[in-house]
């Protein structure tokens, strides 16, 4: 970033005091609707200025962002490789399964793990940019990368992806009450890469475009006075869902399917509600690669051990990076390699 930081969000004594107060207290600059978009884009060169400054409007109106065709046909392909590869091969590799609640590691031999698992609609594999290089690449497109560092006025830094090949059917939810490891509550967004081209029938991802505004969401309690979910709290994911849908219900907004090809990307606000909505045709895949983002200087503290070697800097460019802890599998994907 050549532009020196500007301020962040802005938020008035009552809602700080609120039980919001962890999100609201320190927001990117694009959450508070006073602030003037031109001197956040006034480095870029004069023919690039309009596009961003729709792009900010967007996001600052609705949330999330569609970026078309970005995204090259033959990182995919690495990418879709890499998961051949592990499908095949699962027990050389140490990378985390979530699978129907339970996790483990792939090269768990105590743990039942079929070729066919991979395709069920309850399993996610986690972290594994670790092991593909092409996986940190695809969450680092410059096009998309670059918006991420506007909005967060520093470097954007991968902080976890999950990797999907059916639709997870997961109720309406909101991000940042389970990832929440970043020390800057409020500075994180999502991406989503579909590595294919998406059926109306393979359960897409649905968006709820201006919910993520705090007037429009509110802050459940998943305890009295807690914004976070955790091992302690009293309510369930469903009742998180059953909530939203009211509270969209309410404002009036409707969920809105995405329906993406192969090479375009979904970037979505930490604090929109979003679905995998149902599965009409089991036989679909809908396989897609999930980023969550922060800040350079919101990454979680535990990974002070290793973001200062640079030799476990997996990928980077002008916008942003992909780290590996010191223990990271020494075992890695195709892509790594070439």
């Amino acid at each position: 970033m050549s532009q020196p930081a500007l301020r962040t969000a802005a938020v008035d004594a009552p809602a700080r005091d609120g039980i919001g107060a962890p999100w609201l207290k320190d927001r990117p600059w694009i959450d508070d609707e006073s602030q003037d978009i031109e001197p956040y884009i006034a480095h870029l060169p004069a023919d690039r200025r309009n596009t961003m400054r729709t792009r900010l409007e967007t996001w600052r109106s609705e949330g999330v962002l569609v970026f078309e065709n970005v995204v090259p046909r033959d990182l995919l392909d690495a990418f879709l490789h890499d998961l051949e590869e592990l499908k095949a091969e699962p027990r050389r590799y140490h990378v985390e399964i979530n699978h129907t609640g339970r996790k483990f590691f792939a090269d768990d031999e105590s743990q039942d793990l079929s070729r066919a698992d991979f395709n069920d609609t309850f399993f996610r594999i986690c972290q594994i940019h670790w092991l593909s290089k092409a996986a940190s690449r695809l969450a680092l497109v410059p096009e998309v990368a670059e918006f991420i560092s506007i909005i967060f006025q520093q470097p954007a830094v991968v902080m976890q992806t999950l990797t999907f090949l059916k639709s997870s059917q997961q109720p309406p939810h909101i991000d940042y009450p389970y990832v929440r490891a970043q020390r800057r509550l409020a500075f994180m967004l999502a991406s989503w890469i579909p590595l294919e081209d998406v059926h109306p029938d393979a359960g897409p991802l649905a968006y709820y475009p201006g919910g993520h505004k705090p007037e429009a969401s509110g802050f459940f309690e998943w305890n009295p006075g807690e914004i976070l979910q955790n091992s302690g709290s009293t309510k369930h994911p469903n009742d998180f869902a059953a909530y939203l849908r009211g509270r969209m219900t309410a404002r009036g907004i409707a969920a809105k399917t995405f329906l993406p090809r192969k090479g375009d990307v979904l970037l979505w606000h930490g604090n929109l509600p979003h679905e995998g909505t149902r599965i009409r045709n089991t036989a679909l895949t809908r396989r897609s690669l999930v980023t969550h983002y922060t800040s350079l200087d919101g990454v979680p503290v535990w990974w002070q051990s290793f973001m200062g070697d640079a030799a476990r800097v997996a990928v980077e460019n002008a916008y942003g990076r992909s780290v590996e802890p010191a223990s990271a599998p020494k075992v890695k994907l195709p892509s790594w390699h070439t």
